[in-house]
Order: structure tokens, then C-alpha cells, then sequence
């Protein structure tokens, strides 16, 4: 891998775009001491709450914190989850082109947290396409964007934002100025995200693409190469939690262990991912060197709260992990 100060300089001040659902984490902890009279659920007594913003805006918050100039575009509703993603987004220093939407709701995930072990999650969404005039109105702020961009993130959650018709725009749009587009999907069909530079599935994504094909996806390395020559990308990054990752380009493909055997908090790892590997592309870095970058940074978020890693934490966390600096 390239000195990783020097990678981490390139990418200061490169323009991120990214696309996709945003999604506000809502945190109730505390303590569980009996189960409820009325039925056998565990009764949390409430100490503290807290909230932040994830899906696309985890990938934003990563990007900015690593001096990336970033503006995120999506939808949220006309509700306090709304206002607050835009504030969260703002404190980070990330514009946006939201549009708010009366008719559906911010997506909202709940977690409820006693005794530190995960009880029960609660989600509220829309996962139905955007009607037509918030689309049209996506497309029309997207479109400025990309004229400026140096990468585009597609975040798709499939919460109703990422249609076919505009994840085929971007990645048209970007092909054609010979901008990196990085997809991190959630759709079974990978042909849905052809012609992307570079696509983030986990394993469960990653299986659902082999099947939705007809093929096999119990040998990571042969499938991939073949994902990647049907559906037209120039590189997989398989994230395996736990496992590490697998990145296939071309004919390359190498396993990079996990870093980090102690996460707190696994989700957005993913989105942290996609993000760094976007970035390291427009540093001219092989996908092999922006997977090894991205490894480094989703070893620091699985330990803590906030999606933000700094450069001055990339090169500590390198020196933790004993990856050559």
C-alpha cells in the first residue's frame, strides 16, 4: 500500500457526492431488573437516549471527517427526524439537497438497549418508490452535482430513493465524465448497478447476487471475478464482518482479515466502507489499496459510537492494528 499519510492528503478536498435513503438511529438505554406483569417481556427502565444520523449520512459523515468536501442527497420527511438529520448533517459540515417529503416519514430505527444487550429494534419507513415529482426533483438536484464531482457514492437501502431509473443516471452520467461511482447495495440483481466502478456487498448481499444469476456463491473468489464480468464492474469489495473482507478486480482477488476482533457496534461499517474505498479512487489508488484504507476505518467505527474517523485516527489505528503507515 502507498504511504498512508500521502493517500490521506489526496483525498483531502476531493468533492464526494452521495445519493441514497438517510436513516436516524434512535438509542433508549438502561436498566432491566424484572419482566412485565402484563407479559413476559423484560421491563427497561429509561436512563438515556441519544440519537445519530446513518444510512447515506454515515457514509457522508465518514467522508467529511477525513476532509473530503461531501454533499449528500436524499429525502426526509416533515418531521423532528427530518430536522434533525439535516442539523446532524450540518454540525459535520456537509451540505445537502434534501427534499422533504409530508406523505412519508424520515426512516426511523429504534433500538431498545438493557443491560447493554440488544432487546428489541423498531423501524418506521417507507420502502414504496418516491412519487414522481420528488423524483424528478432528485434527479434535477443530482444533476448539477455530478457535473462537479470527483466521486459518487450510491447508498442504497432500498427505502424508496435509489430507483433503477436513477441509480442508471448516476452511474451513466459519472461514466461519461470518467468519474468512480461506488455502489452499496441492497437490490438481489447486481445488473441493476452495471457499469458501476466499484459495488460493496456484505455476504447475505453478496449471495442474493450469485443466486439472482444461477450460480453458486460458496466460492467468493470465482464468483466474484464472474459477478464482475456479467454485471460489468471494475471491482467487489465483499465486507464479512467478523471475517473480514474479500476485493476482486480483475483477475486480483485477496482476503483482507479483520482488524478489529473486539466491535462494539458493527452497523455502518458498511457505509464507512463504501465511502473510503470511494474516496482512495480519486487519490488514484487500486481498489486493493482503497479496501486496505477502508479496512482501517471500519476497524476504528466498530468501536465506537460516531461514523467520523480523522486522518490523525486512520494513522493511530494503523499503528494499533500494525499496518505499515
Amino acid at each position: 500500500m502507498p504511504d498512508l499519510r500521502s493517500a490521506l492528503r489526496a483525498v483531502a478536498g476531493k468533492r464526494l457526492v452521495v445519493v441514497g435513503d438517510l436513516i436516524l438511529d434512535a438509542f433508549t438505554h438502561g436498566t432491566v431488573e424484572r419482566i412485565s406483569p402484563e407479559a413476559p417481556v423484560p421491563v427497561l427502565r429509561q436512563e438515556r437516549t441519544r440519537q445519530r444520523a446513518s444510512g447515506a449520512a454515515a457514509a457522508a459523515q465518514a467522508a467529511a471527517a477525513l476532509g473530503a468536501r461531501v454533499e449528500v442527497f436524499g429525502t426526509v420527511g416533515e418531521d423532528e427526524e427530518g430536522r434533525l438529520i439535516s442539523e446532524l448533517l450540518g454540525r459535520a459540515g456537509i451540505r445537502t439537497g434534501l427534499i422533504r417529503t409530508p406523505d412519508r416519514p424520515t426512516t426511523l430505527k429504534t433500538r431498545m438497549v438493557g443491560n447493554g444487550q440488544h432487546l428489541l429494534r423498531v423501524d418506521r419507513e417507507s420502502t414504496t418508490a418516491l412519487p414522481p415529482p420528488y423524483a424528478r426533483r432528485l434527479r434535477e438536484l443530482l444533476r448539477a452535482a455530478l457535473d462537479t464531482a470527483d466521486a459518487v457514492l450510491v447508498s442504497d437501502y432500498a427505502k424508496g430513493v435509489c430507483a433503477p431509473d436513477l441509480i442508471r443516471s448516476v452511474i451513466d452520467v459519472s461514466r461519461a465524465r470518467s468519474v468512480p461511482v461506488v455502489v452499496d447495495p441492497k437490490r438481489p440483481d447486481p445488473r441493476v448497478y452495471a457499469g458501476a466502478t466499484a459495488v460493496t456487498p456484505n455476504q447475505r448481499e453478496f449471495a442474493a447476487f450469485c443466486t439472482s444469476l444461477g450460480y453458486s456463491a460458496d466460492t467468493p473468489h470465482r464468483s466474484g471475478r464472474r459477478l464482475c464480468a456479467t454485471a460489468g464492474f471494475s471491482a467487489l469489495l465483499i465486507t464479512r464482518a467478523a471475517d473480514g473482507m474479500t476485493v476482486v478486480a480483475g483477475e486480483h482477488v485477496e482476503d483482507l482479515p479483520a482488524l478489529n476482533q473486539e466491535p462494539v457496534d458493527v452497523a455502518g461499517a458498511g457505509d464507512v466502507a463504501a465511502a473510503v474505498l470511494a474516496l482512495s479512487l480519486t487519490a488514484g489508488l487500486t481498489p486493493s489499496d482503497g479496501a486496505r484504507l477502508a479496512s482501517i476505518a471500519c476497524a476504528l467505527v466498530v468501536g465506537r459510537w460516531e461514523y467520523a474517523v480523522t486522518p490523525a485516527d486512520m494513522c493511530e489505528g494503523a499503528r494499533r492494528f500494525g499496518v505499515p503507515l
